[in-house]
């Protein structure tokens, strides 16, 4: 008889056969203790809101479920199953949805991944970066063939099967680590060089539109670079699901008033990210062999996050190529809004879908590229739906409407059989959300004081935030309890 063995080394408990069964129970017991925190914040008619509490579990709960997933990945199904649980009671206090509503309807609303695809995907990443590094034991693991002596599935044989599995739209050259290693600028190196990565009173928020947008930052480029003594250099950059087949806009604007304009395809497998600084790249260039060197020159562009990694030394090559300019003239960068309606902007987003669309060269990628386009590719899409702005009380309503999974009497009756019937108190059909909504008699005055004319299922349930508080209103003044 063997004695139990358990050994924790950097949080990961390990067992003596690798089952990651003490781990993972481990796990559970920690993220469940967590989860009183989402109970105490909301109910179904009080409390914080979706994001909030969606926020809250992302930040606290989850990260003891996913804690160096990357070798516990290959346990036992039954095992992994009971961190799913614990997601799956997260997402039903997190929506309010009742204990019967499909696990996948809550996930889609939420953007929550699926715990499953959020391993696989560390998975690759992990794996991808052991190839990157030459000396690394596990790279030649990875590349060799594997020994399948044992039934138990393994990092290598899962690494394996994830690489099959996205070969089509995955990039299959990565450079080393080594190569991307390279001696970044000092401060010093790019005397002159002004960036600005803000628009005086231009805000991110939803309480400022688009033409104010627009107009405070046409004002500031008139006042701050007149076009008698600049050189205006839009740039913009674009990429399909934001890494495939990248392209590069570019327009310029000369103070004489001539423009130029170049669109270039940034490669087959490129981030949204490394096409805007191949646009800023490729326009530095450009300036630097046709334009008028008494000028001055200013780089529009709505890449911030380019603009804050080029202040902080992140992008030596493009640093290099605007010291070469800065060699004859002065040079600033300017953060501007994207798709508020400037022209110069609208007109270099125009260019760099044209890029897009241009026969793609084969490019070996980073590992931090590599790691962008694998979560990109794992990432849930979001569509806009004004029901993550409403209150606690009107998303848990939302959503038992949306479901079908209500207390309403056709739901409680069949799925649960608490209800005598599943029939309306009008007799006429079941008591479903469409009938309550749509057609029941005993509703007709509620209904037409909120929708003075006919109005589409469709409309009540997924249209406008404006649409979605008149169907919350009128299960409040109808005295309805879903």
């Amino acid at each position: 008889m063997f004695l139990s063995f358990q050994s924790t080394y950097l949080g990961v408990t390990f067992d003596r056969r690798q089952t990651w069964k003490p781990h993972i129970a481990q796990a559970e017991t920690k993220a469940r203790r967590k989860l009183a925190i989402l109970r105490k914040l909301a109910g179904t008619t009080w409390g914080a809101n979706e994001k909030i509490l969606k926020t809250v579990y992302q930040g606290t709960i989850r990260p003891h479920l996913e804690y160096g997933s990357t070798a516990w990945s290959t346990s036992a199904k039954t095992n992994l199953q009971t961190l799913d649980r614990v997601q799956n009671q997260a997402l039903r206090l997190i929506t309010g949805a009742m204990k019967s509503t499909p696990i996948k309807e809550m996930e889609k609303l939420t953007t929550i991944q699926p715990l499953c695809q959020r391993r696989e995907a560390k998975t690759m990443v992990q794996a991808e970066k052991l190839k990157c590094l030459p000396d690394h034991p596990m790279k030649h693991r990875l590349s060799n063939l594997t020994k399948n002596r044992l039934k138990r599935s393994s990092f290598v044989h899962e690494s394996k099967r994830l690489s099959r599995q996205y070969r089509e739209v995955l990039p299959q050259n990565t450079l080393p680590l080594t190569q991307e290693e390279e001696e970044t600028p000092k401060a010093t190196e790019k005397p002159g060089i002004q960036i600005c990565t803000s628009v005086p009173h231009v805000t991110s928020g939803e309480d400022q539109n688009d033409t104010a947008r627009q107009a405070l930052t046409l004002a500031l480029i008139d006042e701050q670079y007149p076009k008698e003594a600049w050189i205006h250099v839009y740039t913009d950059g674009s990429a399909t699901n934001a890494v495939l087949n990248g392209g590069a806009g570019i327009l310029i604007q000369f103070p004489g008033g001539h423009t130029a304009t170049s669109s270039v395809a940034t490669g087959k497998h490129c981030t949204n990210y490394n096409a805007e600084a191949e646009a800023l790249m490729q326009a530095a260039s450009f300036v630097q062999d046709s334009a008028d060197p008494c000028y001055q020159v200013v780089f529009l562009s709505d890449a911030l996050s380019v603009l804050q990694a080029l202040e902080n030394d992140k992008l030596p090559q493009l640093a290099k190529a605007l010291q070469m300019v800065r060699q004859t003239r002065r040079v600033v960068l300017q953060w501007i809004p994207a798709h508020c309606g400037i022209p110069g902007n609208e007109r270099a987003d125009e260019l760099a879908k044209e890029g897009a669309v241009e026969d793609q060269p084969e490019n070996s990628v980073s590992f931090s590229e590599q790691k962008t386009i694998i979560k990109a590719l794992m990432r849930p899409r979001t569509n806009r739906d004004d029901y993550h702005t409403m209150s606690r009380e009107q998303q848990v309503n939302l959503i038992r409407l949306r479901t079908g999974h209500n207390r309403l009497n056709a739901h409680m009756n069949r799925k649960f059989k608490l209800a005598p019937s599943p029939t309306c108190a009008c007799g006429q059909e079941d008591q479903t959300a469409e009938h309550i909504l749509q057609r029941c008699p005993l509703l007709d005055e509620e209904r037409k004081e909120v929708w003075p004319s006919p109005t589409p299922l469709q409309t009540k349930l997924y249209g406008s935030r404006q649409e979605l508080e008149k169907t919350t209103t009128f299960i409040t003044s109808a005295g309805l309890i879903v």
